[in-house]
C-alpha cells in the first residue's frame, strides 16, 4: 500500500490549528475551571463589578457567558437536547405572550433573561464533570468560606472594621458592586457585623450557600466536622432565608433517610442556643420571622409587599393578570406602589409575565432543575433559593449550574478502558520479559 499524501496547510491555517492544538493539549481546555467558574463567580467574585456605570454591573455574569463559551468551543460543555427543546419552547412562547399582550416591553430586558436560561441547555461531556466531582467542589468551596465567615465574625473584636471587610474598604469604588448591603450591621446601630464569608456580597447569600451545602452534606458524607462549621457560620449571618431553606429540606431529609439522629443534633443546637441566648443573640432570628407584618422591613418588602403591588396593578385587569404589565416593568411601577415591593424572582415573573407567562417560566425552571441526576434533596435546596432572591441573583443560578446543570455522566466504559490498559500492560511486560528484557522484581513491604 502506498504510504498517505501529506495535506499541506498554507502559514495562516497552519497558525490557527497549532494556537488550537496548543490549547487543546494544555491545562486551559483540560482544567476543570470551566465547570467550577459559575461558583467562583457567585462567591469569590461576587463583589468586583464592571468598571462600567461605577461597578453597577457584576462581573459575574459576563464571566459565567465567557465560560460557557469557552467550554463549549473546547468541547467540554455540550447542549443538552431536551433541555434545548424545553428551552426553546418555554421562551417562544413567552415571546408569543410579549408581542401580543398589546403592551409596550422591554426587549433588552427580555433577551437579558433569555440569555440567562440559555446556560441551563448545557451539561459536560460523559465523564468529563460527573455529580461526584461537582458535589465534592461545591462543598470544598462552602467550607473554605464558612472558615473565612467565621474568622471575619471573630476577628472584628480585635481588628479595624476595614481589615475584617477588606474588599469594601480597599478595592476601588469603581470596581465594586453597588446597591448591597456588604456591611450588615446586627441592628441599625449595632456596632456588630453579620458576616458575608469575606467575600460574598450579603449575609443573605452566604446563609443560603451555608443551608444549601449543610443539606449537600447531609445527602453525601455526613461528616460532623464540616457540618459544624456550616451551622456556626450559619448562625453567625443571622439571616433568616438559609434557615427557609433548613425548614423545608430537613424535615424531610429525616423521613426520606430515617436520620431520626437528627432531631436530637437539632434539639441540641436549639438548646446551646437558648442557654446562650444572649450571647448569640438569639432574639434576633426570632426578629426575622416577625419581620412580614413590619412594611418597614427587608422581610415584608421582599415577600409581601408585591402581593399589594398585585392587587394595585396587576389583579384590576384580568387581561394583565393572565399575561401581565411586559418584561422590564417591575421597577417602574414599584415605585408608584402603595407599599415597597422588592424585585424577586417570583415576583417580577408574575407581574411581567402574568399567570400564563409564570407557569410557563416556573415549568421550564423546575423540569431543568429537578430532572438533575442529584439527590432530590438538593435539588429542593437549590430550587428555593431562586425564591430568595431576585431573578438575575448569581448565586442560584451558579448553584443550578455547577451542582446540578453542568455535570455529566459518569464514562461507563472508563472503569473497562482501565481495566484493559492495564492487562495490556501486563501482556506487554510478558512479552519483553519473554524477549529477554529484564524481568521486573517486586519487593513486598511486610
Amino acid at each position: 500500500m502506498g504510504q498517505p499524501s501529506p495535506v499541506i496547510l498554507d502559514r495562516s491555517t497552519a497558525s490557527a490549528v497549532s494556537w488550537q492544538a496548543t490549547f487543546a493539549s494544555g491545562g486551559f481546555a483540560r482544567l476543570g475551571w470551566v465547570f467550577l467558574m459559575p461558583m467562583v463567580a457567585a462567591t469569590i467574585l461576587a463583589k468586583l463589578g464592571t468598571p462600567l456605570g461605577r461597578g453597577s454591573i457584576p462581573m459575574s455574569w459576563p464571566l459565567i457567558f465567557a465560560t460557557a463559551l469557552i467550554g463549549v468551543y473546547f468541547g467540554r460543555l455540550r447542549f443538552d437536547a431536551t433541555r434545548l427543546a424545553a428551552y426553546c419552547g418555554a421562551m417562544g412562547l413567552i415571546c408569543l405572550i410579549q408581542a401580543g399582550q398589546g403592551m409596550p416591553f422591554s426587549i433588552p430586558s427580555f433577551v437579558l433573561m433569555a440569555a440567562t436560561y440559555l446556560m441551563f441547555v448545557l451539561r459536560a461531556g460523559e465523564g468529563q464533570f460527573t455529580q461526584e466531582e461537582a458535589t465534592r467542589a461545591f462543598l470544598g468551596l462552602a467550607t473554605f468560606l464558612a472558615i473565612c465567615g467565621i474568622a471575619q465574625f471573630l476577628l472584628q473584636f480585635v481588628l479595624p472594621i476595614w481589615l475584617v471587610f477588606p474588599i469594601e474598604n480597599l478595592v476601588p469604588e469603581a470596581l465594586l458592586v453597588e446597591d448591597f448591603n456588604t456591611q450588615a450591621r446586627l441592628t441599625y446601630l449595632s456596632s456588630i457585623f453579620r458576616t458575608n464569608g469575606v467575600f460574598m456580597l450579603e449575609p443573605s447569600f452566604f446563609s443560603q450557600l451555608l443551608a444549601v451545602a449543610i443539606v449537600v452534606e447531609l445527602c453525601n458524607q455526613s461528616r460532623n466536622s464540616r457540618l459544624l462549621i456550616y451551622i456556626v457560620a450559619l448562625v453567625m449571618t443571622y439571616s433568616g432565608t438559609g434557615l427557609v431553606v433548613l425548614a423545608v429540606c430537613l424535615p424531610l431529609l429525616v423521613f426520606q433517610r430515617q436520620r431520626w439522629d437528627l432531631i436530637l443534633a437539632g434539639g441540641l443546637v436549639l438548646l446551646v442556643m437558648v442557654v446562650f441566648a444572649p450571647l448569640v443573640n438569639l432574639d434576633l432570628f426570632v426578629e426575622r420571622f416577625q419581620e412580614f407584618d413590619n412594611p418597614k422591613s427587608s422581610g415584608f418588602e421582599r415577600f409581601v409587599g408585591a402581593f399589594f403591588m398585585f392587587d394595585q396593578f396587576l389583579w384590576t385587569d384580568p387581561w394583565r393578570g393572565l399575561f401581565g404589565v411586559g418584561a422590564g416593568s417591575f421597577w417602574p411601577y414599584s415605585q408608584a406602589a402603595i407599599l415597597p415591593a422588592h424585585e424577586m424572582a417570583h415576583s417580577k415573573i408574575i407581574f411581567e409575565f402574568g399567570v400564563i407567562g409564570a407557569t410557563i417560566h416556573f415549568t421550564f425552571l423546575s423540569y431543568c432543575i429537578f430532572r438533575s441526576q442529584a439527590p432530590f434533596l438538593i435539588r429542593l435546596a437549590v430550587f428555593i433559593t431562586f425564591f430568595m432572591n431576585g431573578l438575575y441573583t448569581v448565586l442560584s443560578h451558579a448553584m443550578a449550574l455547577t451542582l446540578l446543570l453542568w455535570p455529566g455522566e459518569a464514562d461507563p466504559a472508563a472503569g473497562e478502558r482501565d481495566g484493559e490498559g492495564r492487562a495490556g500492560s501486563r501482556a506487554r511486560d510478558g512479552a519483553g520479559a519473554g524477549a529477554g528484557a529484564r524481568p521486573t522484581v517486586e519487593v513486598a513491604r511486610g
